[in-house]
């Protein structure tokens, strides 16, 4: 059986297998955002049509994005229940983690922009953040 490069390709157009994102087409004004993902078998997007859902393949779509006549417009990252996060901790010098409960407070965090999905994204915001919540030296 040949080699299924579907994760391949997706990680080179800076997505990973089931990630959502949307597309853009430049020359398209008005469109419905669709979320697209590639699986380990296709591309497509989750449609409901008639009342019956499903998986769509659109590999003209795909098409385009390779000839690049339209690109990937990544989500903002939403960690689900269970899922491990970072936050900055004490005096916004250190990170923290914890699991994601989908609390009222998560939720704030995370638009007030303080939730990150890794411990090097979090790390990497800390001067910035201490500086625009507590008015001080970035060089603690």
């Amino acid at each position: 059986m040949a080699k299924n490069y579907m994760a391949d390709v997706a990680r080179m157009l800076g997505v990973e297998s089931n990630e959502e994102f949307e597309v853009v087409i430049p020359d398209e004004t008005e469109h419905q955002p669709v979320r697209y993902q590639f699986n380990s078998n296709q591309f497509g997007c989750w449609e409901t049509e008639g009342g019956n859902s499903g998986f769509h393949v659109h590999w003209n779509l795909l098409l385009m994005i390779l000839c690049g006549q339209a690109y990937i417009k990544k989500l903002p990252w939403q960690p689900k229940k269970g899922d491990w996060y970072y936050f900055p901790g004490a005096g916004f010098t250190i990170t923290s983690r914890a699991i994601w409960c989908d609390s009222t407070l998560e939720y704030a965090l995370k638009e007030a922009g303080m939730i990150f999905k890794t411990k090097e994204e979090c790390e990497a915001a800390l001067p910035a953040l201490r500086k625009k919540h507590l008015g001080g030296d970035d060089n603690v």
